[in-house]
């Protein structure tokens, strides 16, 4: 199985969004489980290393790479190049004999994110830039955090919406395809996932904390559909230790 390859599907990430003119940087592990929804696929349950830093408008964080503007107190916007895992492997998949390989694909990101009275709200474009899907996903998310004293808590709920492109390539079969593996060809739409999760992070020392993020995925009926998809939502965990120098 490809190591920690639901994570751009499934985990949005805690990334800090100070903005500032010196090195801040955080490093740090992060392990993660997620539920496969993919016919054949085992549950991806990986370690990988934490990075997040920012000097000036730079940011390097499991969101992307690229650069980060605050054109007021409340709203910023990025540019960022992130990796999208394909949520399947043929090579180690027996089920899926006969289908074609599903890449990894770049994507470029345009953000924005704006802090209301009562919820904080972002929202991005991602199209791809690899040639592999060729299409886009564009995503809203609104978030509130609460200070307690066991931490801060971020309840969140989100949209996507993935163009006919990016579903067909990972979820679609082709008439070829279904004459080689068995399974009925199948071409989607464009169309919506839901998302609502909860992040907690927890300030262990000055330096050391805790981020755990449960968060819960409901695919839309283009992708259900698939032939090649065994369930319509599922559940996935990350918990990471950081520290920031």
């Amino acid at each position: 199985m490809k190591a920690y390859k639901y994570v751009p599907l499934i985990i949005l990430p805690f990334a800090s969004s100070t903005y500032a003119d010196e090195l801040n940087s955080s490093i740090g592990v992060t392990g993660i489980w997620a539920k496969s929804y993919i016919v054949g696929e085992d549950n991806a349950s990986d370690p990988f290393p934490y990075v997040n830093l920012s000097y000036g408008m730079f940011r390097a964080s499991p969101q992307g790479i690229g650069v980060e503007h605050a054109i007021s107190d409340k709203d910023k916007v990025s540019l960022l190049v992130k990796l999208r895992r394909s949520p399947l492997d043929i090579d180690e998949n027996s089920q899926l004999t006969g289908l074609n390989e599903r890449k990894d694909a770049t994507e470029l990101a345009l953000g924005w994110s704006t802090k209301l009275q009562s919820i904080d709200i972002t929202s991005s474009l991602a199209a791809d830039i690899s040639d592999k899907h060729n299409g886009y996903e564009a995503k809203i998310k609104a978030s509130k955090p609460y200070k307690t004293q066991v931490g801060l808590f971020i309840p969140s709920l989100g949209l996507a919406y993935q163009s006919k492109d990016l579903v067909n390539y990972y979820h679609g079969i082709s008439a070829s395809e279904s004459a080689l593996s068995g399974y009925q060809a199948y071409e989607g739409d464009g169309g919506v996932i839901g998302q609502m999760g909860i992040t907690h992070i927890f300030p262990i020392s000055d330096h050391w904390k805790t981020i755990t993020n449960i968060q819960h995925t409901t695919l839309g009926d283009n992708i259900s559909d698939s032939p090649i998809v065994e369930q319509s939502s599922f559940w996935a965990g990350m918990f990471s230790v950081v520290y920031t120098f």
